[in-house]
């Protein structure tokens, strides 16, 4: 904060740190606070970041942003931990109950209701996560590769251009 400011400015300069969650302290706003205890209940990070009292039209984008803050997800994380410790509920028990409600859709004959089932046990097991692939490269495919990062933008259209009009690409 600017130790010259005028009082009005340093009260706006506090309203945009709690709009977009700048704490000097580097602890988390009372918003933000907010939005971990809803996220880490619901899942739900839009929804979330509506209840926490971010404005409807950019909950969504909040959300993006808060969700990416590493002092947020590991707050997050470890609000979940607590909550299925106070809960004394663990993953399996929630999947298992998931299987019964699947079951019990089954019956009835509810296919949407089965659908949404597995994909919530889906979300559980990881498999929406996005599939992380390490590559090691060879030194020759280094030096290509910092051959196409030394290239403008225009010099990768050129080729990709020329590489597809020889069938290469």
């Amino acid at each position: 904060m600017n130790i010259a400011a005028s009082p009005a400015e340093v009260s706006q300069e506090r309203v945009i740190a709690e709009q977009y969650g700048f704490d000097e302290g580097g602890r988390l706003t009372a918003r933000q606070e907010k939005f971990v205890e809803h996220c880490a209940l619901s899942g739900n990070a839009t929804e979330a970041a509506r209840l926490a009292g971010y404005a409807e039209k950019s909950a969504k984008v909040m959300a993006c942003r808060l969700t990416k803050d590493n002092r947020i997800a590991a707050r997050i994380a470890s609000r979940r931990a607590e909550n299925a410790a106070k809960f004394e509920i663990t993953k399996g028990e929630v999947i298992a109950g998931i299987l019964s409600a699947i079951e019990m859709a089954r019956e009835q004959q509810n296919p949407m209701a089965m659908i949404s089932g597995l994909v919530q046990i889906a979300k559980l097991c990881g498999f929406y996560e996005p599939e992380v692939r390490r590559i090691e490269l060879s030194g020759s495919a280094e030096r290509l590769q910092a051959k196409f990062a030394a290239m403008s933008d225009n010099e990768l259209l050129e080729l990709a251009a020329r590489s597809s009009h020889r069938g290469l690409i």
